[in-house]
């Protein structure tokens, strides 16, 4: 594959699933990063081989706008007859929003148990002070009954 098939393919998988800016900023990159590996000494053949199909690095620059929330919804992205093969990778772009769900959680727990906490100490401080007070109205009430 060409430098410019494989430009052109990926903006074509970019193209509605990301804004255009994004896009022209993706195509500049990678053929900057081409024009760089190429001044390195190697051949742009190998530096395209190494970067792998340009439908997949798509995906992964759609996954990340997704989650920065960049991403135009109008139409599906054009990867699906490699869906199978990058099941495990797309799975891991979405362990910071479940990540942030259990911190919820997790903060959430310990939000009450410092409360119970508190309410205990509260409680127990007090105690002593109002158990006695408490136990002199109540006797004080059962003697009013009675000279009643």
């Amino acid at each position: 594959m060409s430098r410019a098939e494989f430009i052109e393919k990926l903006r074509i998988a970019l193209s509605g699933n990301v804004n255009i800016n994004k896009i022209d900023e993706n195509i500049r990159f990678y053929n900057d990063y081409i024009d760089m590996e190429v001044k390195k000494g190697k051949s742009e053949l190998i530096v395209l081989e190494q970067l792998g199909d340009p439908r997949l690095i798509a995906k992964t620059i759609i996954e990340a706008n997704k989650v920065a929330g960049n991403v135009s919804e109008e139409k599906e992205p054009i990867y699906d007859e490699y869906e199978d093969s990058t099941e495990h990778s797309s799975k891991s772009r979405f362990v910071f929003p479940r990540l942030n769900a259990l911190l919820t959680i997790v903060v959430v727990i310990m939000a009450l148990l410092l409360l119970i906490s508190l309410f205990t100490t509260v409680i127990s401080f007090l105690a002593p002070v109002l158990f006695p007070i408490f136990l002199f109205f109540l006797i004080y009430r059962i003697f009013q009954s009675f000279w009643r």
